[in-house]
């Protein structure tokens, strides 16, 4: 974005070709935040759904400890 708003100015020349590039400047910057705080939301959510998983595993052992619930069901091995 920085380029873009260079190539703007030096395509311009005068002072208007500046004042146009301040424009492009600050949404580029405004585009790389947004994009920065979607990314940090997007592995924010990977890291929920991973905790969630890892307390419903121990909410899991825990209700078999007390007999609460059967104990789970091992996958059956394939027979060759």
């Amino acid at each position: 974005m920085v380029g873009a708003s260079v190539g703007v100015a030096l395509r311009e020349g005068d002072v208007e070709g500046w004042l146009l590039a301040i424009p492009v400047l600050v949404t580029g910057l405004l585009v790389v935040a947004a994009l920065a705080v979607i990314w940090r939301t997007f592995c924010e959510l990977y890291v929920v759904v991973i905790r969630i998983g890892e307390d419903l595993h121990a909410l899991r052992r825990a209700a078999e400890g007390q007999g609460l619930l059967p104990p789970a069901r091992t996958p059956p091995t394939p027979s060759a």
